[in-house]
């Protein structure tokens, strides 16, 4: 005899049911005893799953003209009564335990599925952060030198509102003359601008256009110093670090919008350009290569790693650093690492082919230009 605790439903008992203790022996299912016993014949019942997990039994039969069910909750009884089942019952317990064997096996393929599609999904999300840029820099190296030129005089033109920009002078003439020498035979036209800002800063817009604060010309000791600094940021542009940076921030958006002339979605993003912060292997890149090109160029290559030492130690407007150290870290490591790579190369003084420039003229000059008008 089986001993089946649970709860049963039909005609006169409440919506909830009313907990019984079952017994089924190899010929009726039993409930309660003395005058209110309920019973039913073996060949009356009905098994199946029941529950919201189907891990439950219901026992159903017919009695006059109402259905009552057993509804048996005990995990321990539902599997006694399945695997031990009266001959009469065997087969639709069979069938019970098999189809509660297959839903438990669909179950666990469902899980797992799931757990496989989010696993899937995080390691795309993942390996699309991971490649985010070599895809944008696969994305610049396909964008025209012509749509990248205009997406940078749209930036220049937002940004040149909050410049004050000197457009003659010695210093002016000085940094064109040097940019020049650094990009002959550049595929970029390249724009060189001085803006009157005391701060030590430098930086380039895709397309070719560099802006040098006055603060930093002021700083350099000669026109060496400078070029190391422009040759980095010539770098910068020839690689399309600035390019790249941008697809990685804004998609293709932002290149869509320079095709078309969407100038208001390119305002939107102009200031970006200040805050782009470049990889250590962009850094790096436009460090060694920046190098290679004052070489070419016939500048004292030394200049570049007195002005990054300046830069390096320099305390900058309290305690913040210097504006074109805040974006180009110049740490002790990479002044070391590109003395290295000069060592073994011929020390590497001006030459003829560097722009003579008289550099005391271009100090005056910003200096004269720093002193308040008398008029």
């Amino acid at each position: 005899m089986l001993s089946l605790p649970g709860r049963l439903y039909g005609p006169g008992l409440p919506g909830a049911g009313v907990p019984v203790e079952a017994r089924l022996d190899a010929l009726q299912l039993r409930i309660g005893s003395g005058d209110d016993t309920r019973s039913a014949l073996l060949s009356q019942l009905s098994l199946r799953r029941a529950g919201f997990d189907q891990r439950q039994l219901e026992i159903s039969w017919t009695e006059g003209a109402g259905r009552f069910a057993l509804l048996v909750e005990d995990p321990a009884a539902v599997e006694t009564l399945l695997t031990q089942a009266p001959a009469s019952l065997r087969g639709q317990g069979e069938a019970v335990h098999r189809q509660r064997r297959r839903d438990g096996l669909y179950q666990r393929i469902a899980v797992s599925a799931v757990v496989l599609w989010v696993a899937l999904a995080l390691i795309a999300l993942l390996l699309l952060l991971a490649a985010a840029r070599p895809i944008a820099g696969w994305v610049a190296g396909w964008v025209p030198v012509r749509y990248e030129q205009q997406l940078g005089e749209a930036v220049f033109a937002h940004q040149q509102r909050q410049l004050q920009l000197l457009d003659d002078g010695a210093a002016q003439h000085a940094v064109q003359q040097i940019g020049e020498r650094l990009t002959r035979g550049s595929r970029y036209r390249y724009q060189w601008h001085v803006a009157r800002d005391p701060s030590l800063n430098a930086f380039a817009i895709p397309g070719g256009i560099v802006v040098v604060h006055s603060g930093l010309i002021s700083a350099a000791a000669d026109a060496s110093e400078l070029a190391g600094v422009l040759a980095h940021e010539v770098e910068h542009v020839e690689q399309r670090h600035s390019l790249k940076a941008l697809v990685q921030q804004t998609g293709l958006r932002l290149l869509l919008s320079t095709v078309v002339g969407d100038v208001g979605v390119i305002g939107d993003w102009a200031g970006q350009l200040g805050g782009l912060k470049f990889s250590r292997d962009s850094e790096r890149q436009a460090d060694e290569q920046g190098l290679d090109r004052l070489l070419a160029a016939g500048f004292d290559a030394d200049g570049m790693l007195r002005l990054f030492a300046k830069l390096d130690a320099s305390p900058g407007n309290g305690a913040a650093p210097p504006g074109w150290l805040s974006s180009h870290p110049a740490t002790p490591e990479r002044i070391a690492r590109l003395r290295q790579r000069l060592e073994g190369r011929p020390a590497t003084p001006m030459s003829d082919r560097a722009p003579a420039i008289d550099w005391p003229s271009v100090q005056r000059d910003l200096a004269a230009d720093r002193r308040p008008s008398t008029d």
